[in-house]
């Protein structure tokens, strides 16, 4: 059984079912996980976001190297945005290593911890919105054929 409450009533559905296989097997084992994982848009606005980052950073002249760490010079991009500053950043918010981990309420916090560094190299790039939603549809279509 693999269901999702989020309701009174769906709660004590559950309370019922998970009492019926009690009673017929006197044993379960019960798998229990809270918050929301974060959303297809959300997923779709961090890879539009991460492109938008990458292109703000080579606008702006700076290699990886000069951003975030010693070593071998290369352009940014978008997989490079997320796989070495986004993820980093998530990890210590919320020690996930996959982006479809962190709770919808924890993207915000990891995109402002990023926005601030940004802002160090006098750099801000909003997350999308609605108002992207061409864009957004077509990275939302991307990401789910990942």
């Amino acid at each position: 059984m693999k269901d999702i409450i989020d309701s009174e009533r769906s709660l004590y559905r559950h309370f019922e079912e998970l009492k019926k296989m009690f009673d017929k097997d006197k044993y379960l084992r019960v798998d229990v996980k809270t918050g929301k994982q974060r959303t297809n848009t959300q997923n779709a606005s961090l890879n539009l976001w991460c492109g938008w980052v990458a292109e703000a950073l080579r606008e702006k002249g700076l290699t990886f190297k000069q951003f975030f760490k010693e070593g071998f010079e290369v352009s940014w991009t978008k997989d490079i945005v997320k796989d070495e500053i986004w993820r980093p950043v998530q990890m210590a918010v919320c020690n996930q290593q996959s982006t479809t981990k962190p709770l919808t309420t924890e993207y915000p916090i990891i995109y402002d911890s990023i926005n601030l560094k940004l802002s160090e190299h006098g750099m801000h790039v909003p997350w999308p919105d609605k108002n992207q939603k061409i864009d957004l549809q077509a990275s939302i279509k991307a990401a789910n054929k990942e």
